[in-house]
């Protein structure tokens, strides 16, 4: 009886032992998975943040600008926002020419809309032209849009033009194309531009060769 409690005492010894080295064995092999799972992810992880690297070089790549200076890309945005690129258009002025807004770049640009039987624009008239008389430029223009399709002949615009003195151009909106672009609700409306054609403010209502002279600086 002894004798079997011994060797069933040395047989669950033996068990416990085995059982021991093959649990370290199992260990040991996981480690070294897990090891090496680690080390390809790192690997992935430095190869993507590489790619990632490279994308973001090419996406702020510099252009030249002829100069030698380089400059960021810049997409521009049009819309009515200060700061986006006024919507470009063509019309035909008074004097019968066509005029492209896009054509005025590199000059700061007044768009005036305005009709010949809206008291506010005709208030605002006389200062327009005293201020396009005393500061008219190569680095400036006004442009003013009659919302043509609004009148009830052209006889009247040309009229209010000869009787005011107006110098500078009057376009004809004749079908609302520019009406409906500009999302005018109210005259007179102005838009101040800059020289890459950004819109640097919105005025609604008349204006005074005072207020004149401040946004057109």
């Amino acid at each position: 009886m002894k004798k079997i409690r011994t060797a069933v005492v040395s047989a669950a010894i033996v068990a416990l032992a085995v059982w021991g080295y093959l649990d370290i064995q199992a260990k040991q092999a996981r480690d070294k998975e897990s090891a090496s799972l680690q080390q390809e992810q790192e690997k992935r992880l430095m190869k993507q943040n590489k790619q990632q690297g490279l994308t973001s070089l090419a996406e702020n790549e510099l252009i030249e600008d002829g100069s030698g200076a380089g400059k960021e890309k810049k997409v521009p945005v049009i819309g009515l926002k200060k700061g986006n690129v006024a919507p470009d258009f063509i019309l035909e002025s008074l004097d019968g020419e066509k005029r492209k807004l896009s054509d005025y770049r590199g000059k700061k640009v007044m768009v005036n809309l305005w009709a010949t039987w809206c008291p506010p624009c005709r208030e605002e008239m006389p200062d327009m032209q005293a201020y396009y008389e005393q500061y008219q430029s190569d680095d400036m223009e006004i442009l003013a849009v009659n919302l043509t399709s609004s009148e009830k002949s052209l006889e009247n615009i040309e009229n209010f033009v000869q009787r005011n003195g107006l110098s500078f151009p009057i376009l004809l909106d004749s079908d609302d194309q520019v009406s409906s672009r500009y999302e005018v609700f109210q005259i007179p409306t102005t838009y101040i531009l800059n020289a890459e054609g950004e819109i640097e403010q919105e005025i609604i209502g008349p204006m005074n060769l005072e207020i004149m002279e401040q946004l057109m600086q």
